[in-house]
């Protein structure tokens, strides 16, 4: 016998609407489209719909309300925002009970629309340290770059362009298969290679020798 939610027609588009414009709970989404809110979630996860506050907080047009008052709830949302899977980061949280309880309280709180919002603030904040990481490691990379050029290094100026190349996602490195050292490597094949890393990475164009 088939459920009566694959029985019935959903108004799907209704549901989006009021998931993704207004701050309504999923709770008053469920009763109002009825529908259930397990539903309404794998609908949510499946195509990435988002709450008015999440899109506004990933767009900087909304402050960080910061910590919840619930210091559980507060962890478990630091927990799933640093990729811990909803259960583990339900019983981490200080929750005691069987991983089946774990299992069903942990898609509850993700329910919880304080919660969401607690979550992207936390992404939004490792997104944010991040891109400073990133940009930090680049400029060092870079200054390596001039200095290596500075002293004539053709080695290490390769070293430090390539770096910049896996930071920024054009080279994964695979070390067991990385040779552990270039100055065997002849000057135009270092050459060649700068040129096409520079041009693919986009950094700064290489500053003319000096003698």
């Amino acid at each position: 016998m088939a459920k009566p939610e694959q029985q019935k027609k959903i108004d799907w588009e209704r549901v989006q609407l009021l998931y993704t414009s207004t701050d309504d709970s999923v709770k008053s989404i469920s009763e109002r489209c009825d529908v259930a809110r397990a539903t309404i979630m794998r609908k949510v996860k499946r195509l990435g719909w988002q709450r008015p506050g999440e899109i506004k907080l990933q767009h900087g047009l909304v402050e960080d309300k910061g910590p919840l008052s619930n210091h559980r709830h507060e962890v478990f949302s630091f927990n799933i925002a640093h990729g811990m899977p909803a259960q583990m980061a339900y019983t981490e949280a200080g929750y005691d009970c069987s991983d089946a309880a774990a299992k069903e309280s942990a898609r509850r709180l993700l329910e919880n629309d304080d919660i969401r919002r607690r979550i992207a603030e936390h992404r939004a904040e490792l997104a944010a340290a991040a891109k400073v990481t990133q940009e930090a490691l680049l400029s060092q990379l870079e200054s390596a770059r001039l200095r290596a050029i500075k002293n004539n290094s053709a080695s290490g100026e390769i070293q430090a362009v390539m770096g910049k190349a896996r930071i920024t996602g054009h080279i994964v490195s695979d070390r067991r298969n990385e040779k552990s050292a270039i100055e065997d490597v002849p000057d135009d094949a270092l050459d060649a290679a700068i040129a096409k890393l520079q041009n693919e990475v986009g950094g700064n164009e290489r500053p003319a020798a000096t003698h």
